[in-house]
């Protein structure tokens, strides 16, 4: 097994990288081929998987299933966690995410010492841990999101494409340093999605509202008046996207993004502000429609309309 990086094969993705231009990731890079009995948890000095299967059997699927609020735990003690996604094929990422953890909930072994959580990848044939995205200190449960990935070459001024061969596996993963060993809260996340991005040359057209959140609420109104509001949800983040498309290789990542989903009928990672402040967001397409119609002899708009999925990004913090 082997971990390079490489640059992208289009240029311009490292121009939109550097711009904060938003773009999707169509699906995890582990659903091709996961190896389910060394994904999960596992502990400082433990070879053996140490997620909590009592709720569900085989609960590591919920680490990729596109749906963060289904939770996968440890009861295991440790100094280091690691969280792990296992492939008997290659994994190839330049984008990867967290949600739904507890970290911040996590004792920490020195109270002057934050818990941070880095990315790795493990090279099999060079018998080493090869760090590729940077340390994030826990300070809240705000998402984890990776944007800029790199190999043991180090960190360079633009963001990389990993891949992890297997030898006989390839592994991803995120380690958790700076946790009690007696930490009586045991770390979980909710999903783990690593993948490649499909990007745009620029934002939507505007007016797009990239603030915009909703609710769902049940009202029952007695004849007095008075009203009772019941809330399903709130805070659910939306984008209506209408983006103008003139460059051919644009269009490829719109359809490879539309394949990848399964056309739409998939969840998809919406990712913004990816240089200054990367943040992900798990979406379901509100149609599984490809909508990308000529405007005139070159330009096409694309459109879709996605609808964030639990946890709510508006919760954290």
């Amino acid at each position: 097994m082997s971990v390079t990086a490489t640059r992208f094969s289009n240029s311009w993705f490292e121009d939109v990288h550097a711009a904060d231009k938003p773009y999707l990731v169509g699906k995890n890079a582990i659903v091709d081929d996961v190896t389910i009995a060394d994904t999960g948890w596992y502990g400082s000095g433990s070879a053996s998987n140490k997620t909590d299967s009592s709720v569900v059997t085989n609960a590591q699927r919920r680490l990729y299933d596109g749906f963060g609020n289904f939770s996968v735990g440890t009861t295991y003690s440790a100094g280091v966690y690691t969280l792990r996604l296992v492939s008997g094929s290659n994994l190839v990422l330049d984008t990867a995410t967290v949600i739904g953890h507890n970290f911040a909930d996590l004792t920490r072994s020195s109270p002057t010492t934050p818990i941070t959580a880095t990315l790795y990848a493990y090279d099999g044939g060079g018998g080493s841990v090869v760090k590729i995205g940077d340390s994030i200190d826990i300070t809240n449960s705000d998402r984890l999101t990776w944007t800029h990935l790199y190999d043991a070459s180090g960190k360079q001024s633009y963001p990389q494409v990993v891949t992890v061969v297997p030898d006989p596996y390839s592994r991803v993963y995120v380690a958790l340093n700076g946790v009690s060993s007696s930490s009586t809260i045991k770390p979980s996340a909710g999903e783990f999605w690593i993948g490649s991005r499909q990007a745009l040359k620029h934002a939507p057209n505007l007016p797009y509202d990239d603030k915009a959140e909703s609710g769902l609420v049940s009202d029952f109104q007695a004849q007095s008046g008075l009203t009772e509001r019941y809330v399903r949800h709130r805070g659910r983040a939306s984008r209506i996207i209408a983006k103008s498309i003139t460059d051919s290789t644009e269009l490829t990542q719109i359809e490879t993004a539309f394949d990848n989903s399964e056309d739409f009928t998939k969840p998809v990672l919406w990712v913004e502000d990816p240089s200054s402040d990367p943040t992900a967001y798990i979406m379901l397409p509100e149609s599984p429609t490809l909508s990308v119609p000529l405007q005139g002899p070159v330009e096409r708009v694309f459109g879709v309309n996605l609808d964030e999925l639990p946890p709510y990004r508006s919760s954290e913090g």
